[in-house]
């Protein structure tokens, strides 16, 4: 695997069975990825989901995920997920987790460590996988994509009426790919993220997410795409399946350019992603260019972590 995709040679052996589990951080490219990932059922892979209902559709379930920190293993991904382990010798999981999903810290350090193990008894094991995109662009992409939902277009007009909103909301989400993917949702986030984080706060979240990541067999950069789903395929050991049809979840068509808003709101980005943006040079480089992975590869099972100190 190359262009910042290559994480280790031994790690390079196809999963074959067993379960990938893929974090789609918003606005990276995910819905792709997920159609991709659809298009491998004939494959014999099953696409599963681990995302609470739309706030418009189920108010109530997706309260339930927010009051109950273990409420999201009743859901019905979840369920399917261990139905299939508990029957199956040999399954063969593909997981997209997203809303409402626990944070990709957690599950690497509880949940999933006891799948890998239990899977890796019959050959099996488990696959993290995600995509990081530059941290600037994501935030512009996620910027415009909310307003234009808001139906309140996305003219001169609108940026001039409404920049305390979107200042406000930018600083609310701040670091948000650093932070999704340690903790998910915004709404999910201790009430302390809430707020600008200085320098010192941003460098703590590096850190853990580099720790989180540590975890992960594939991340990718959405800038490369077709890299990623082509490493996924060598990974699941299938043949390359494109995608089901599905529409991707793009940025509508803007009157005023990603560019233009980067520059009105430059400062406010900025401060707004500085671990985001520590995290994503960390493994891709400030100018394009592939960098080193930054920390070694960690195995999910700790059985097998603790035989590979003692060799």
């Amino acid at each position: 695997w190359t262009d910042g995709l290559q994480l280790s040679q031994e790690r390079a052996q196809p999963l074959h069975c067993g379960l990938l589990y893929y974090l789609h951080v918003p606005k990276t490219g995910g819905t792709t990825v997920k159609n991709h990932l659809h298009a491998l059922g004939p494959q014999g892979w099953q696409l599963l989901s681990l995302q609470w209902p739309q706030k418009e559709k189920n108010t109530t379930e997706r309260q339930r995920w927010l009051d109950d920190p273990e409420h999201w293993k009743t859901s019905e991904g979840w369920r399917r997920l261990r139905d299939a382990i508990a029957t199956e010798e040999r399954p063969k999981l593909l997981m997209v987790a997203h809303h409402g999903a626990p944070g990709l810290a957690y599950m690497v350090e509880h949940e999933l460590p006891k799948l890998a193990c239990e899977l890796k008894s019959r050959g099996c094991g488990v696959a993290v996988t995600t995509m990081l995109r530059e941290p600037v662009e994501r935030a512009v992409s996620a910027a415009l994509f909310n307003a234009a939902k808001s139906g309140d277009g996305l003219s001169e007009r609108f940026w001039t009426d409404h920049r305390t909103d979107v200042e406000q909301d930018l600083v609310s989400r701040a670091e948000l790919q650093t932070r999704y993917l340690l903790a998910g949702h915004p709404d999910q986030w201790p009430a302390t993220w809430h707020a600008l984080s200085p320098p010192a706060a941003a460098a703590g979240l590096a850190k853990q997410a580099q720790r989180t990541l540590s975890f992960a067999r594939i991340v990718g950069d959405t800038a490369r795409l077709d890299a990623f789903l082509e490493a996924t395929d060598a990974l699941l050991g299938v043949a390359p399946a494109g995608d089901d049809g599905g529409e991707a979840n793009v940025t509508p068509a803007q009157w005023l350019s990603p560019a233009a808003f980067a520059h009105e709101f430059s400062a406010t980005l900025r401060d707004a992603t500085r671990a985001d943006r520590a995290v994503f040079t960390a493994w891709f480089g400030g100018n394009g260019t592939d960098a080193a992975r930054p920390l070694p590869y960690t195995e999910l099972c700790a059985e097998a972590r603790s035989r590979t100190r003692q060799v």
